[in-house]
């Protein structure tokens, strides 16, 4: 596993995720710079949901901004031949008055460091959620459009490889 790769908990993640969207509501309505801490938490939040780029969901969230829709085709990154589109979701969460101010990519990654989170972490903490809840590897890819299968393949083997002997020998989980 990576040194990007801090084990994060989907379900845990994304409840704190949650938490800090409420308390940031609540401060958005007096202060600018809150609105766009709100609306960077949102960016996590989708990125986290969708196991997207932080730029894939930073584009799907602006243009929710704009159109209030909450399915939204974005380009892959990291794709320079060919490159393909993806479906990212607006989670039930974000409201669009949540994300008028949007903050810019290296201000959600900002954002991340400061909860202690590292954004390509949020996107395994879900590929991590799907694998663990038994979905084949090929439908994560074609979720997450990983080009590299074998990659997705290693990754995914070496968590559930893990979560079974942590269950065997320790009994939890």
């Amino acid at each position: 596993m990576g040194s990007w790769d801090r084990g994060l908990d989907y379900e845990q993640t994304r409840l704190m995720l949650v938490r800090e969207i409420a308390r940031a509501r609540h401060r958005a309505k007096h202060d600018k710079r809150a609105r766009r801490r709100l609306a960077g938490l949102c960016v996590l939040l989708t990125q986290l949901d969708n196991a997207a780029r932080i730029s894939e969901a930073h584009e799907a969230v602006s243009v929710f901004a704009r159109t209030g829709q909450r399915e939204v085709e974005v380009r892959v990154r990291k794709q320079k031949k060919d490159p393909d589109v993806r479906l990212v979701i607006i989670p039930p969460e974000v409201k669009r008055e949540d994300v008028r101010e949007l903050p810019s990519v290296d201000a959600c990654r900002m954002y991340a460091f400061r909860l202690g989170i590292n954004t390509h972490s949020l996107r395994y903490a879900r590929i991590t959620d799907l694998a663990l809840k038994k979905v084949q590897p090929q439908i994560i890819a074609r979720i997450t459009h990983h080009r590299k299968l074998d990659m997705l393949i290693k990754y995914t083997q070496e968590v559930v490889a893990r979560e079974l002997l942590r269950r065997e020998i320790l009994g939890t989980r």
